[in-house]
């Protein structure tokens, strides 16, 4: 068997000489945002992003004792990247956030801990457990060698839930997805580009994104489409099978019909070959704007 002792590859580091990496790992038909994003922040701290180097801990594993063992083996934890401070898809008690870990397992990590290039995801109207998660992020952030959000907007709203003593420690730290080409000398080169414009909307909690003019923003969407078609192809970039929406209700309604891309089947290359290759992309998810931006290629948001 290729597997050696501890269920490792023969290649594969010792703990002490491996990064434990802590996100919400997609795999299979999931969101393509989600499998492209962990292997960005990997490649922030080492060329090799594989299993030989990294041991994975999804974040909606609650860390108990034997957890908390592997963690602190480690040389260091990255906790990141992605929307980790929203608190309706994987609701727990004990941090009020995504990463599954009680305040008191969370002060006996020994290893340096990274919190790294993530997003505070709280949409308009939703509710969430203040006092809980306003705990765990100041547990979070007192614990933390580096604490890096991905934008401005949630770094303001973060410090506002520390105290005075704490709030400098947040720094702005950008997906790494936003700066790929200059982690990775492939994406650098420049791609032959098509005469295409590749085009995302985001489906899941839809009733948050749309509001009430659902109808209105189709019609605008359907006009903006017939314009660009003039000059180009349009075709439609789905990060998971609920995007396709979309495309069905684009077509029943206002007759146009988009050829679809569901990136969720793709591997990390492809996707970026993809949004290398286009000219434009027009995209409401966030890594709908990220990662083609991150491969040079222009981005209007949907937003």
């Amino acid at each position: 068997s290729a597997m050696g002792i501890n269920g490792r590859s023969p290649a594969a580091a010792p703990p002490g000489e491996q990064l434990a990496h802590v996100a919400l790992f997609a795999d299979g038909h999931e969101n393509a945002g989600d499998k492209v994003l962990p292997e960005a922040v990997r490649s922030c701290f080492t060329t090799d992003t594989g299993p030989d180097r990294w041991h994975q801990q999804h974040a909606h594993l609650l860390v108990d004792e034997t957890g908390l063992e592997r963690l602190n083996a480690r040389k260091a934890v990255i906790v990141g990247g992605g929307g980790l401070f929203l608190p309706d898809t994987a609701p727990n008690g004990n941090s009020g956030w995504q990463w599954n870990i009680p305040d008191d397992v969370l002060a006996r990590i020994t290893a340096p801990l990274a919190v790294f290039a993530v997003g505070y995801n709280v949409f308009d109207g939703q509710r969430y457990r203040r006092e809980r998660f306003a705990a765990s992020l100041r547990a979070l952030v007192e614990r933390s060698a580096f604490f890096g959000l991905r934008n401005h907007g949630s770094v303001a709203r973060v410090r506002e839930l520390l105290p005075e003593s704490l709030r400098e420690k947040v720094r702005y730290q950008p997906c790494p997805t936003t700066v790929a080409r200059h982690l990775d000398p492939r994406i650098a080169e420049p791609a032959a580009r098509e005469d295409t414009v590749l085009v995302n909307c985001a489906y899941d909690r839809a009733g948050l994104r749309f509001g009430h003019d659902y109808g209105h923003f189709l019609a605008e969407m359907a006009a903006a489409i017939r314009s660009v078609s003039a000059s180009a192809e349009v075709r439609y970039a789905a990060h998971m099978p609920a995007d396709e929406r979309f495309v069905d209700d684009l077509r029943r309604e206002h007759g146009l019909t988009l050829p679809v891309e569901p990136l969720y089947l793709l591997s990390n290359d492809a996707i970026r070959d993809l949004y290398r290759r286009t000219r434009l992309v027009i995209g409401m998810r966030g890594h709908a704007g990220m990662i083609p931006f991150g491969c040079g290629t222009p981005v209007i948001s949907l937003v």
